[in-house]
C-alpha cells in the first residue's frame, strides 16, 4: 500500500496534467478494489 501511495504522489507531482486528481482517485479506488479481491480469494 505504501508503495503504491508514493509512486502515484511522486507521479503526480511530476507530471500533474496527466495525473489530475479525478486521476489519482480512480487508480487508488481500483487498487483498493484489487486487495480487497485478493483477499476474498
Amino acid at each position: 500500500m505504501l508503495s503504491f501511495t508514493h509512486g502515484l504522489v511522486v507521479q503526480a507531482l511530476f507530471d500533474p496534467e496527466r495525473f489530475p486528481p479525478e486521476h489519482q482517485i480512480r487508480l487508488a479506488d481500483e487498487f483498493l478494489t484489487g486487495l480487497r479481491l485478493a483477499e476474498n480469494r
